[in-house]
């Protein structure tokens, strides 16, 4: 991979947004939005991903994740593939999407909070991502903890967690991008409307949750 472009100022990043499609997970909202099976690949050969649109699965061939989800989209080539591709093993390490785009969107946020998000937000984690399956520490175990039991806001949560405002911004961040999140801006006396934990949304749902972000 090429020289990575790191935020350097640690308190300018922590107040800095990311827009998600300045990298690799805006290509991947946007195949989604528009229902279309891509493979995404860095333009030096030696990772790539293939999304299946219409079955909520991704394939990954990724040699290292925080190279591949941090470089700028001009470093990628984005194919449309066939309507009928069937993912298999061949194509590399199978995900769900919300896994996906989790992971794309904790790397790329590198400490900063994605575009449509704020740190006046109230959020509620509907489904836990598959830790086995997306980067994490014990504070994000901790803040999932958090977030799973009731709308919480950031402000709140770094008193109760003591963790970093780029910590929190990465699970912000991640939370919102992958779906399993919902905001309730209202006080936090207030009940938010949740569905039944156990329930999967519609992917038609979740991705216009997505696009309400850009």
């Amino acid at each position: 991979m090429t020289a990575l472009h790191h935020v350097g100022n640690t308190h300018t990043a922590e107040n800095e947004q990311f827009d998600p499609h300045e990298y690799v997970l805006g290509l991947i909202l946007n195949a989604l939005a528009s229902g279309t099976n891509v493979e995404i690949s860095a333009k030096d050969g030696e990772s790539k991903i293939t999304l299946q649109a219409n079955t909520n699965e991704a394939a990954m061939l990724v040699s290292n994740e925080y190279e591949f989800f941090t470089e700028k989209i001009d470093f990628f080539r984005v194919k449309a593939l066939d309507d009928n591709l069937v993912l298999d093993h061949s194509h590399g390490l199978i995900k769900n999407i919300d896994e996906l785009t989790w992971t794309a969107a904790y790397h790329a946020s590198q400490g900063r909070l994605m575009r449509g998000c704020n740190k006046t937000d109230v959020l509620f984690l509907k489904y836990w991502p598959n830790l086995a399956s997306v980067p994490k520490t014990n504070d994000d175990i901790s803040m999932c903890a958090l977030f799973s039991r009731h709308p919480t806001s950031m402000h709140v949560a770094k008193k109760m967690l003591d963790v970093s405002q780029q910590d929190l911004n990465r699970f912000f961040s991640s939370a919102r991008a992958s779906g399993l999140s919902a905001i309730s801006n209202k006080s936090l006396g207030e009940s938010a409307s949740l569905p039944n934990s156990g329930v999967k949304r519609p992917l038609f749902k979740r991705i216009l949750d997505k696009l309400s972000l850009i």
